[in-house]
């Protein structure tokens, strides 16, 4: 097999041993592809990856250990040369959304073949749209996932209040919800319901995942160092 390019490195992570070797074994005969790095999903997968500097990284969605959506969210924020695809187990539009906002440059299914795996890291690697139906890829880093060669929809409208704005930015500055609560001078059960509100608005699962889907959107615009840790009240 040939990828028809040269010299992708790639990286791997994963929780599955069975997984990772096979995978391993079978992309380590692609000519054009170098396997620079496999790794169990942990902390350690980012400064990893700050290390090997990998052009590409295949980053299973379906481990518990790490949270993959914030692996992801971090790859994109501090090595935006560096670029993400998500593995997971399903096709759906909430997994793909929700991995594509997190800052991936694509995503497939692990019911998918191997030549739709290559087909979509050499489209990723050259920037272009994928044009095979299991892969999903948005080639502009404000664009939205599109399927096959149909045209991509609008922008997202997030319909978040002018508060919730003010609520957001603060859990981005780190606040915990009492310290919202005091800030904007609201009660704590108020600072609870516009947190809720606003991962309800998002389809985040966490305070950071809600950060991390913001700044995708364009809701955030503040320096990823600033929200370095993130309170969960």
């Amino acid at each position: 097999m040939q990828t028809g390019t040269h010299n992708i490195n790639l990286f791997i992570v994963d929780d599955y041993e069975l997984f990772r070797e096979g995978l391993s074994a079978l992309l380590e005969r692609v000519e054009g592809l170098r396997l620079v790095g496999v790794l169990s999903m942990s902390a350690d997968a980012i400064e990893r990856i700050k290390l090997i500097g990998p052009d590409i990284v295949l980053v299973c969605t379906t481990s518990s250990e790490y949270n993959a959506l914030e692996l992801i969210g971090q790859i994109s924020l501090r090595f935006p040369q560096v670029k993400s695809i998500a593995v997971g187990l399903n096709k759906s539009e909430s997994s793909i959304q929700k991995c594509l906002g997190a800052g991936a440059s694509g995503y497939i299914s692990k019911g998918e073949s191997i030549g739709d795996l290559l087909s979509l890291i050499i489209s990723v690697n050259r920037n272009e749209s994928a044009h095979r139906e299991s892969c999903y890829y948005t080639p502009l880093p404000t664009g939205r996932p599109t399927q096959g060669d149909a045209v991509a929809p609008g922008p997202e409208v997030i319909d978040l209040s002018a508060r919730e704005l003010e609520v957001l930015q603060l859990i981005t500055e780190g606040h915990s919800n009492g310290q919202i609560a005091d800030k904007l001078c609201i009660s704590l059960h108020t600072a609870k319901n516009h947190v809720h509100n606003i991962l309800e608005k998002l389809c985040a699962h966490s305070r950071s995942e809600a950060v991390y889907l913001a700044l995708q959107k364009g809701l955030l615009t503040m320096a990823p160092s600033t929200a370095a840790e993130y309170h969960k009240d």
